[in-house]
């Protein structure tokens, strides 16, 4: 019987971002993504309870991630992942993250509370 973080349900290669914003020239705001490491993780939605009450809270959670030990997990900003579609062109979702929690206290695996803020249709 396989566990819910399993290592083998870390399927998805996704990227690990942290955000600077600084100020440009006019009025608006230069994001730069630092940071960016590839790993293996599990993405899942969250439960209908986690995200009704997120959105009676005005803090939205709608997927839990799931990857290996991190040691820099609360300064992860946002996770992409990239999914190739039947007809080839490839999909980029854009995780926010909310909060990172340790998994069963023992710095295996650490599970990341995202919110998804954007994905790009070619």
């Amino acid at each position: 019987m396989a566990r819910e973080d399993d290592i083998g349900s870390m399927r998805w290669p996704v990227r690990l971002r942290i955000n600077q914003q600084t100020p440009n020239m006019t009025t608006g705001i230069t994001e730069i993504y630092e940071g960016t490491r590839t790993v293996y993780a599990d993405v899942r939605p969250v439960g209908a309870i986690t995200l009704y009450l997120g959105q009676q809270l005005g803090n939205e959670l709608t997927h839990r991630i799931a990857v290996r030990w991190i040691d820099y997990a609360n300064m992860v900003d946002y996770v992409f992942r990239d999914t190739t579609l039947q007809d080839g062109t490839v999909r980029t979702e854009r995780f926010r993250v909310r909060r990172a929690e340790e998994i069963e206290g023992r710095k295996r695996f650490v599970a990341l509370f995202c919110e998804l803020e954007r994905f790009d249709n070619p």
